[in-house]
């Protein structure tokens, strides 16, 4: 009567002991396919850890061509600076010139009417282009302006682009963690309960002639980093 008690619970208690195996080999393959989540997340975040570092470059190129813009417009700059300087010289020497005619004119009018006038119309011909180059190198400097504008606009887009790229990469590892943790809690406490019943199950069974059932040890699952 005895031996039947004991062995209707061994039985009970292999039962229960292959019920826990069972479960801990279904959280083992629920871990495994986490893995295998995880392992496409951070295919996902190297994936967008090389777009990242596209737009980076992307980016330094951005900077480097508003940089060679601005190297360009200081260059304008300086023409500009130059022609205007170059432009009032021409004035000033026109009116110096203007007077030196009129002065002419006055000792001699009719011998100096025809040469004084050629004078004047070749330094209004020179004073027209100095005007003519001065107003193209304006306007040129007004459209690099505009290109800055909207150069510096495109940097400021890739800079939230790469800030929300981040947070999403970020966020994603976090979850996964969690999860990971949990299963691993769950496993734990699988096998800590199975070994808990066989151990308490040996210590109330005293009979020589009983066969004990063995639980197979189950190797502890790798630990995701």
């Amino acid at each position: 009567m005895i031996l039947e008690h004991t062995d209707r619970e061994r039985r009970e208690a292999q039962i229960r002991t292959e019920q826990l195996q069972n479960e801990i080999e279904r959280l083992k393959n629920e871990l495994t396919h986490k893995k295998e989540m995880i392992y496409e997340k951070d295919k996902l975040i190297q994936d967008a850890q090389y777009k990242s570092r596209e737009i980076i470059f992307e980016r330094q190129s951005v900077e480097d061509r508003i940089s060679n813009e601005y190297k360009r417009l200081n260059e304008l700059v300086d023409k500009n600076r130059l022609l205007e300087e170059e432009l009032e010289r021409m004035r000033r020497s026109q009116i110096l010139e203007n007077i030196t005619v009129r002065r002419t004119d006055v000792i001699n009018l009719d011998a100096g009417i025809v040469d004084s006038s050629n004078r004047i119309e070749e330094l209004r011909s020179k004073i027209n282009e100095f005007e003519r180059r001065f107003s193209s190198e304006k306007a040129s400097k007004e459209s690099l302006q505009v290109q800055i504008k909207i150069l510096e606009e495109e940097n400021a887009d890739l800079r939230d682009i790469m800030s929300q790229m981040r947070k999403r990469a970020q966020d994603d590892r976090r979850t996964d963690r969690d999860r990971n943790d949990e299963i691993q809690q769950l496993i734990a406490r699988a096998e800590s309960n199975a070994r808990q019943y066989m151990s308490n199950f040996n210590i109330a069974t005293t009979s020589p002639t009983s066969t004990l059932v063995r639980i197979i040890p189950i190797s502890s699952p790798t630990k995701i980093s």
